[in-house]
């Protein structure tokens, strides 16, 4: 559909990239798109609902695709823009609106996030292979291996590996990487998809 506004959110923060959805990859489990704009990983399994969505706005019709959970939990959402391409987003609703909507906003009960699952007598080799990492991606594969989540290891493992921040410090952090225009890596996620944003904070 040409330039997009993609949007991603949960309770705490919502990231918002314009650009367009390049270099696709599908996957069972784990689908991605790779680019500097808008750069996703996309877990199909919690992507439950989806409508196409158009109301009317100052500047004319708004148009936009509305993905959620099972629950009716908000998983993604493409916001057209004014040079988007209506043709796509007609083909869009033509080869994927379902001809029976009733149904559509039946939602599964929510299940109860997951606590911290810790195992005490783990403790120490968490610590120790924490240190041999060689890439942020290997701690969800340690975590499994000694029957924890991630929750749990924060808790268990401690100072230096992991300390407890108070929540303003989030907004200072923040304020502080854009007055000194750090490069960064913003990871923003919910069950079904994360959004990343490299670079400074502009806005």
């Amino acid at each position: 559909m040409g330039e997009v506004m993609a949007l991603t959110r949960n309770r705490s923060c919502v990231i918002e990239k314009i650009g367009t959805y390049n270099e696709f990859h599908d996957g069972e489990h784990a689908a991605m798109t790779l680019d500097p704009e808008i750069d996703m990983r996309m877990f199909p399994r919690h992507w439950a609902h989806a409508y196409a969505v158009e109301a009317k706005g100052a500047d004319g019709p708004r148009r936009s695709v509305q993905v959620f959970d099972a629950a009716g939990g908000a998983v993604h959402k493409v916001h057209l823009r004014p040079g988007s391409d209506l043709d796509a987003w007609g083909e869009l609703l033509r080869d994927l609106a379902l001809p029976d909507q009733a149904g559509m906003s039946d939602f599964a009960p929510r299940a109860m996030p997951e606590g911290a699952r810790i195992a005490e007598d783990r403790a120490d080799t968490l610590r120790a292979e924490w240190v041999k990492m060689t890439d942020t991606h290997q701690f969800n594969t340690l975590v499994r291996r000694l029957k924890m989540n991630r929750l749990g290891a924060y808790r268990v493992a401690g100072s230096p590996f992991a300390s407890p921040l108070d929540v303003e410090a989030v907004p200072a952090l923040f304020e502080q990487v854009q007055a000194e225009a750090q490069q960064v890596m913003l990871f923003v996620g919910n069950m079904g998809c994360i959004e990343i944003h490299s670079g400074p904070i502009r806005t």
